[in-house]
Formats: structure tokens, sequence, C-alpha cells
């Protein structure tokens, strides 16, 4: 198994235990489940890639901690008794740290010229002209996003506090399109400011919501939702992207479960998402990988 999606029953589901546990009391029903912890599990495929579906016998709202951490930790077993690499996590269970998520913000990443060009033509942006902000994410995306865009704009700022580690993706960027990419520290740079576009990369939780432009468009791809929610939140004049659906070869699938599928065709990727990677290391990997053609058919908040 490649991947696996972990989600919890839906309210409207239908419990998969025996009918005498089904008419217990619920205490007696808790500790049954507590137990005995049965899993739902369905072999899946996605585009091409076999996988597993893990649904948890409680729902997103069940407030009994021990069960919680229980069907979790049967769950985290089973994931590594079969070697499973990714999870796809709709649901954001609290998984503990070391698994591999895919929750869309490489995909985002990646993708971000389609995503770009989508959101500018449903806010009438003219991308010759329009002022493009990415916020440094100091990871593998940043460079991601760079590699995507770079045909597509023709005014492009970073707000980084590591231009010098950028300068040799930054030159090698301008010898291949004549861009020049200009580099910032400062939220009170003009370039935050008159931004039409906001790429953001970076997982802080620093306040910038009033600093961008009005009636804005901010694509995520950090994967870090709490401050994009806040700023939804905040800033009703502003248009946001935190998701898209697309189709692979018909089949029509979303930004988690392409990321997922990025990272079990490529390996390179997946270890340069756990570990430390060069800008360069990481624009020669992105030059490489293999990527699937998807059609965008929307882009979501």
């Amino acid at each position: 198994m490649k991947f696996a999606e972990i989600g919890y029953i839906k309210d409207d589901e239908s419990l998969w235990i025996s009918g005498f546990a089904q008419k217990l009391p619920k205490p007696l029903k808790t500790k049954y489940l507590t137990a005995f912890v049965p899993l739902k599990t369905e072999e899946v495929t996605m585009l091409d890639e076999d996988g597993l579906k893990i649904t948890l016998p409680i729902t997103k709202n069940e407030d009994n901690s021990a069960l919680r951490v229980r069907v979790i930790k049967k769950a985290c077993a089973m994931i590594m008794e079969k070697d499973i690499k990714v999870i796809i996590n709709p649901d954001n269970i609290a998984f503990p740290l070391g698994f591999m998520e895919a929750n869309g913000a490489l995909a985002n990443a990646i993708f971000a010229d389609q995503l770009l060009k989508m959101a500018a033509d449903i806010k009438d942006i003219d991308l010759s002209t329009a002022e493009v902000v990415l916020i440094d994410g100091y990871n593998f995306n940043t460079i991601a996003v760079l590699e995507a865009i770079k045909a597509e704009v023709n005014h492009l700022c970073i707000y980084t506090c590591r231009k010098k580690i950028l300068s040799d993706v930054i030159n090698s960027i301008y010898e291949e399109t004549g861009l020049v990419i200009e580099c910032f520290s400062s939220p009170k740079n003009k370039c935050m400011v008159e931004g039409d576009v906001i790429i953001n990369c970076s997982s802080d939780m620093d306040n910038y919501d009033y600093a961008f432009k009005k009636e804005s468009v901010f694509i995520e791809a950090s994967g870090y939702l709490a401050k994009v929610a806040r700023m939804i939140q905040k800033r009703t004049d502003m248009f946001f992207v935190t998701n898209f659906t697309a189709t692979v070869k018909d089949e029509e699938t979303n930004a988690r479960a392409i990321e997922a599928l990025l990272f079990t065709k490529n390996s390179d990727v997946h270890d340069a998402m756990k570990g430390v990677c060069s800008p360069m290391e990481a624009k020669k990997i992105l030059g490489y990988i293999h990527k699937p053609q998807i059609v965008l058919k929307q882009i979501k908040r």
C-alpha cells in the first residue's frame, strides 16, 4: 500500500458493529469500542496507486478522550504495519509527528501557475501588470512556487530574510526568463501593501492581515490553515484559494490526493520535504519530478 486515507465516521453513517453492541447503553458501547477498536478498512485505488481507506468508529465530535486516543493509536499501528508512506487526512485528525501527511500545500505550490491564472480570471487581474508577492516559508514549497510561476508574471517580490540563500535560484530564474525578483524583509514594505496576489508558503501566525491590498487574491501553499482561516473571517473583501479540484486521466480528484500521488511517485520530493534541502537542490528536484497532467476544474476556499 502506498497511501492511506483516514477519516471519522460521518454522523449519517451506520456503525459497523454487531446489532447487540449497537443496542448497548452509551457507557457500555464506549467500553466495547475502546476494547475492540473496530476500524473499517477498504482497499482503494487512486490514480493507478493502491491504497487503504481507514474509517474510525468515532465522529469528529467524540468527547471521550480515552476512546479517541485508543482509536488513533490503533490506526497508527495499522499504518506502520502496512508500511504506508503517505496519509491523506481531510478531517485533520491529530496524528503523532513522523507521518507524512498530504495536506495539499505542495500541490498548491507546484500548480501555483494554474491557480494563479484561474484566480486572476475570476478577479479580472491582468497578470502582465499584476504585483505578485510570495511569502517565503523557508521550505521546499517556496521554490516550487517560484518554479511554477516564473514564466507567468512580470512583477514578483519575495518577503524573506534569506535573500543571499535564495540568490542562486533568483539569478537562475532571471537567466531563464528575464524575470527580476525583488526581496524585502519588512511587512511594511510597499511590495506587501501593493500586492495584487499573495502566495503564502509560511506557517507562522504573524498578523499581517490588514497589510494586504483590498480585493487582493491570497493563495495558501503552507498547509497551515489556522492563519488563513483567521484571515477569511477578517478580510471578507479578499479572494482566498486553499484547495482545488481537478481531473487526472478522467478521474476527478483534489489537491490532497494529487499531493499524495506526488509523494508516492517521487521519493526525492518525499525526502526533501522531511529534511534540509537547499534552494538549488529543490530546484533541481522540481526539474525532473513525475508531475501528473491535471485539468483544473475549480479553486476553493
